[in-house]
């Protein structure tokens, strides 16, 4: 798995807007100050369905990664994690570098994959046949806008997950800005 191009925005703006319940008339300054940082430290250790973290949704994250097939069926079930866009097997399967996008795959499995891409660029196979024989192993890239309090749910839920990309992805969320609102550590 590889997770490039991170994009963290509004960070400021959520500290900030996590005042707002308790806000007689609306905040004019858009600097956090150093209760904005306590407070929001301290709603963010909240647990999630308690309504305090709800500011966390407000911190947008953009980024491109490239997983596995098979993590790419298990992130898409997560409502707040939005593929902006994606490479295609349905437009570019047949051109695809095999060896470079099925790392771990066994060697010969590669070579007959090759040998599928070839017949279906000459004919002999339908596109569906060849793209129905790609292995869940194939790590494609795609776009994707997220925010922190779905990375929460992401990160709790899967930080044990015996899938190295999972493993990867959540080693990757201790890399962003006040993780520590993500993984309530």
């Amino acid at each position: 798995m590889q997770i490039t191009k991170v994009s963290v925005a509004n960070l400021d703006r959520a500290a900030i807007a996590s005042g707002y319940p308790m806000a007689v008339t609306m905040p004019s300054h858009t600097v956090p100050t150093e209760n904005d940082w306590k407070r929001a430290d301290r709603l963010a250790g909240m647990p999630s369905n308690s309504g305090h973290c709800n500011f966390l949704k407000g911190v947008l994250v953009t980024a491109d990664f490239t997983g596995s097939m098979k993590w790419w069926v298990q992130a898409q079930r997560y409502a707040w994690f939005t593929i902006v866009s994606s490479q295609s097997t349905m437009h570019r399967g047949e051109s695809f570098p095999l060896d470079d996008m099925l790392p771990g795959v066994p060697k010969p499995l590669i070579q007959m994959l090759k040998q599928m891409q070839i017949d279906c660029v000459e004919g002999r196979i339908t596109h569906e046949q060849f793209i129905k024989c790609i292995p869940d192993g194939l790590e494609y890239g795609a776009m994707v806008v997220t925010n922190y309090m779905q990375l929460r749910n992401m990160f709790a839920q899967r930080k044990h997950h015996p899938l190295s990309d999972w493993k990867q992805f959540c080693a990757w969320i201790y890399t962003l800005p006040k993780h520590e609102w993500i993984t309530q550590e």
